[in-house]
């Protein structure tokens, strides 16, 4: 998550400003295995791919990574579009 620079307001709970877009991606996995599902999100979040890891990061440095065998499934969750 970027916390605000000293020259921008902070927001509560560092949410950001209304319409700003928000990359989530929901990491999840498989029954039976150890770990709890993942909600990760942040305006500049990247979902890249790295030999057998999958590697979530912000503007300024990785924040997580998955090793394929660890079996998570990782969803990307779009915002609906207002009408």
């Amino acid at each position: 998550m970027r916390l605000p620079g000293p020259d921008e307001p902070a927001r509560p709970n560092n949410t950001p400003a209304r319409g700003d877009p928000v990359a989530r991606y929901l990491i999840t996995h498989p029954k039976g295995q150890q770990g709890e599902d993942i909600l990760v999100e942040d305006p500049d979040l990247t979902l890249t791919i790295q030999g057998e890891w999958a590697i979530l990061a912000d503007s300024h440095k990785p924040c997580l990574a998955l090793p394929a065998h660890a079996g998570a499934t990782i969803t990307r969750i779009d915002d609906e579009p207002e009408e």
